[in-house]
This record gives C-alpha cells, structure tokens and sequence, in this order.
C-alpha cells in the first residue's frame, strides 16, 4: 500500500509537473513571441528613425532654399526698386530736358529777331553815313521801333 501511495503521489507529482512544463512551455512561447514582437518593433522604431533623419535633411535643404529664394526676393526687390527711382528720376530729368528744349528754342528765335533787328540797323548806320542829316531822323524812327520790339521779346 505504500508503495501504491507513493506511485499515486508520484503520478500526481508527475501529473502536476507536466502542468507545469506545460504552463513553462505556454509562457516561453509568448516570451519568445514577444522577443519577436520586439525585434519587430526594434526594426519598425530604426526605419522610422532613418525615415525621420532623412525628413529633417529634406526640412534642411528645404529651409537653406527657402533662406536663398528670400535673398534673391530682396536683391530683386531692390534692383526694383532702384530701377523705378531711376524711371521716375529719367522722367523728371526728361520733363527738364523738354522745358530746356523749349527754351532753347525760344531763346533761337530772340537770338534771330535780334540778329534781324542789328541787321536792320547796320543798314541804316550804313544809310546814315552815306545820306547823312536825314538818315538820322530815319535812325531816330528805327530805334524807336528796336526798343519797341525789344521790350516786346522781353
């Protein structure tokens, strides 16, 4: 009878520790499952990281373009700039040019109404000397008509 309790105790012991082994076997294969499952995330974790590096580099590059797009803006909003002070000074010097261009003009037809004018009084000078005391009445007439016109040009 010992014998037979000490084989049932032992069947239940052998019983009990394939439970066991059977529990073990279960919690290695979720272990082994979850190393697996970390060696998965690891590898998802280190794509991601690249990923990530590679998406800073491209944010980098992206930022440097847009810092020399923001240079040449400015350099071309200042040659811009310059360029319309320079248009609006042309057409302000070319308003000058005009006026002196007129002016010019003008100061021409003076000059040869005045040259008419001393033409027409050398004449007279000449008439003057050759004709004598009646010339100089003439002479008198003729100035008077030179002042005339002389205070009109003016």
């Amino acid at each position: 009878e010992t014998l037979i309790l000490s084989i049932q105790s032992e069947k239940k012991s052998k019983d009990q520790l394939e439970v066991e082994v059977d529990r073990l076997k279960t919690e290695l294969a979720k272990i082994k499952s979850r190393g697996v499952d970390l060696v998965h995330q690891q590898q998802i974790l280190e794509l991601r990281k690249d990923e990530h590096e590679k998406l800073n580099q491209h944010v980098q590059d992206l930022r440097d373009e847009i810092e020399s797009l923001e240079a040449q803006n400015s350099a071309l909003r200042q040659n811009a700039f310059s360029a319309g002070h320079v248009k609006v000074h042309a057409r302000v010097l070319g308003g000058k040019v005009q006026e002196l261009n007129e002016e010019l003009v003008d100061i021409r037809k003076r000059a040869q109404d005045l040259q008419s004018i001393n033409d027409a009084t050398e004449k007279e000078k000449n008439l003057i000397e050759v004709d004598g005391e009646e010339s100089i009445a003439r002479l008198k007439a003729r100035s008077a008509e030179v002042s005339a016109k002389i205070k009109l040009l003016d």
